[in-house]
């Protein structure tokens, strides 16, 4: 077997090696398969064609075929209390008797009376947009139910009314020194 070219081995070294391969006349190491055209017809035919190889595992336990797909037997429903299912009636009977026809149905369609009912038309106004409905925060703050209120609702209620009034008069604090 040859050996593979080295990295600092040329154009011309490589054929060499080649012209050695087929001096020697041995036998490749892979096989090339040409596949013939899809749409035409055989165009070599003097040669066999491929089989396909695969690996068969075969159990002992196991039979060659797969079992055949049998249908379960049909589930018979259980019939209501008040109503019994009838043994010898016919199915197309049943389904005649149930079944509609579409003119059926669409001759059954009562339509809504709607002279009664009053239509309210947009109110054409000037401006592009319709108005913002603004909430004042006295509504906004309280929830529905008026029971106890947080702890920190607390606080927060009271830092608000606390900064309506202003400052305390301990908190003012005149300053005496020069500005700067």
């Amino acid at each position: 077997m040859l050996s593979r070219p080295k990295p600092g081995e040329s154009e011309v070294d490589l054929l060499r090696f080649q012209s050695q391969f087929l001096a020697a006349g041995a036998a490749p190491a892979v096989q090339l398969v040409k596949k013939g055209n899809r749409g035409g017809g055989d165009a070599n035919s003097d040669r066999p064609p491929l089989q396909d190889h695969r690996d068969v595992v075969m159990l002992d336990n196991l039979p060659d075929l797969p079992p055949a797909l049998v249908p379960s037997p049909p589930k018979r429903a259980r019939p209501s209390p008040g109503h019994c299912l009838p043994e010898d009636e016919d199915p197309e009977e049943r389904l005649r008797r149930h079944d509609q026809h579409i003119t059926a149905v669409l001759t059954k369609i009562i339509e809504r009376d709607t002279s009664s009912v009053a239509v309210n038309l947009p109110v054409p106004s000037g401006v592009a947009f319709p108005a913002v409905f603004l909430r004042s925060r006295d509504t906004q703050g309280k929830s529905a139910t008026s029971g106890k209120r947080s702890i920190f609702a607390q606080e927060i209620a009271a830092r608000r009314i606390a900064e309506a009034k202003g400052p305390s008069v301990g908190e003012v604090v005149p300053n005496l020194g020069p500005p700067e």
